[in-house]
């Protein structure tokens, strides 16, 4: 019988994926809201999408559902950038690009914490990554809770017209990843409301897991 064809990743993957998320998550804040200011933030959203499907690419067999998330999230998101979004691609591109990310994830979850490799750059790299994406993934709930019910976060940074900006909600996202306490935008409903608590409160155990998996590594790399 014939072994399912793999991908050989390549060394450093994880750490493309993760210069793609920190230009993302730096430039967006600076760039304006003109055409060219949002199609630098389109190819940076485009790149990050591209990386973190390369990142975990392993079986041919796993291929199919992936490029489907990828390609009608970058086709919806294009879209609402040239041809001024209807208003059924401000639920589009959130959803897809959020089975993306949540695949993405699980992949990465897989490699970094049941794994049995040594404590490399390379899973340090895949660490920080998953953090990041956790932040992306909060962010694209949260568009899709605003698009799904208007009104539900609220304040300066937060559009009122039906283009879908992630620039705020990433901002928020981040705010409860961190737990700073910026109020530039505030939830309004008790679903984002919630949904910012399940944030912080992933983050947390994500980061309490993270640290006993690689000091347990560490230790088992010293015995060997």
């Amino acid at each position: 019988m014939n072994s399912p064809r793999t991908f050989n990743r390549r060394e450093g993957q994880y750490l493309r994926l993760l210069i793609a998320l920190v230009a993302l998550m730096l430039i967006e804040p600076l760039v304006g809201p003109s055409f060219v200011g949002q199609t630098i933030v389109q190819l940076l959203f485009t790149m990050v999408l591209l990386t973190s499907f390369l990142a975990v690419l392993k079986k041919k067999s796993e291929v199919a559902i992936p490029i489907v998330y990828i390609v009608i999230t970058l086709i919806s998101a294009w879209t609402a950038h040239f041809f001024h979004q209807p208003a059924w691609l401000a639920v589009t591109t959130p959803f897809f690009g959020l089975l993306l990310l949540i695949h993405v994830v699980l992949a990465l979850i897989r490699h970094v914490f049941t794994g049995r490799e040594q404590v490399t750059p390379d899973i340090l790299y895949g660490a920080v990554d998953i953090y990041l994406l956790i932040a992306l993934i909060f962010a694209f709930l949260a568009a899709l809770v605003e698009a799904v019910a208007p009104e539900s976060y609220a304040g300066k940074m937060v559009p009122h017209t039906e283009e879908l900006t992630m620039a705020p909600y990433l901002y928020l996202s981040l705010n409860n990843l961190t737990g700073i306490g910026f109020a530039a935008v505030v939830p309004t409903s008790r679903l984002a409301m919630m949904l910012g608590f399940v944030e912080a409160i992933a983050a947390n155990m994500y980061l309490a897991i993270l640290v006993a998996r690689l000091v347990g590594m560490q230790m088992s790399q010293r015995r060997e």
